[in-house]
């Protein structure tokens, strides 16, 4: 915890800013992802509908009759990639056994941070990766916490601290869940198939609704002030720099859902760049 000794109860009046803050953001998330599904299942069934309109005019049934299978087909695809998007994310998450006392740590930390903001404790899995670099996933069923093996090993207690609160903020907030069915529906399915290319400009419009750009600063504004010490996730921020690129679920499709930007991946939504963070991070 901070050097002034702040607990979960000494942290209920950020804890009650958070729960304003979070009921908008999760009111604003369901209704950016009910558009997206909107926009993929139409995209997908205006394609699927002209297929099937040519093929049944081909053979002498009524064209509406395509069209309208078409379409049906369309919502039923944007459907299933929502229904699948976290079990797509999760799939590739393999957790490994960590160091017992670093784990302790990252479980204590998890726990009391999670009852001051007033959210369930996420499951927590440790990435056998050396980077330093952490993720907060969620479904809509269930909510995890990775970290790779390299922060969990590398950072103190305060910076831990720091992490930890950024990613729980995540959670509370709905950003989580955002970034997991935009990895999930997007960006593994479209971004990093062999469509990429072709969906490119549909993902960066579904993506930039989903995750913003600017969303970044937000939330580590929310995080410091769950520790109220900023200089643990600033310090956290400037060690995860130059070893931000973790080997496992990094790619273009799935880079927005880490803490920090991996680094050398093709950003579809360019994220505020960390350095712009460490220094705002210094002036609060």
């Amino acid at each position: 915890m901070s050097p002034d000794g702040d607990g979960p109860i000494e942290r209920m009046e950020s804890s009650n800013q958070l729960t304003d803050l979070g009921g908008e953001r999760i009111a604003f998330v369901d209704r950016e992802i009910v558009r997206s599904m909107a926009i993929l299942g139409g995209c997908a069934g205006l394609l699927i509908a002209i297929v099937l309109g040519l093929l049944s005019w081909l053979v002498g049934i009524p064209f509406w009759i395509g069209v309208l299978v078409g379409f049906a087909a369309g919502g039923a695809m944007a459907w299933w990639l929502r229904r699948s998007a976290g079990g797509r994310v999760m799939g590739r998450l393999v957790a490994v056994d960590a160091d017992p006392l670093a784990m302790a740590r990252f479980e204590n930390l998890a726990e009391g941070l999670a009852l001051s903001i007033g959210i369930p404790e996420p499951e927590l899995l440790v990435l056998d990766d050396t980077a330093r670099n952490g993720l907060a996933v969620d479904d809509g069923v269930r909510a995890t916490l990775a970290v790779t093996k390299g922060l969990l090993e590398d950072l103190d207690q305060m910076e831990m601290e720091g992490v930890v609160a950024a990613l729980l903020v995540r959670l509370k907030t709905g950003d989580a869940r955002a970034a997991t069915l935009a990895a999930g529906m997007i960006g593994i399915p479209l971004i990093d198939s062999a469509v990429g290319p072709v969906c490119r400009p549909l993902s960066t419009l579904l993506l930039a609704r989903l995750v913003p750009a600017e969303r970044d600063v937000h939330l580590d504004r929310q995080a410091v002030a769950v520790t109220r010490y900023p200089p643990g996730l600033l310090a956290a921020l400037e060690r995860m720099a130059p070893h931000s690129k973790p080997a496992m679920l990094c790619s273009s499709g799935t880079s927005h859902l880490w803490l920090a930007p991996p680094e050398q991946v093709d950003l579809i939504v360019p994220p505020t760049p960390l350095e712009w963070r460490i220094d705002i991070l210094q002036e609060i």
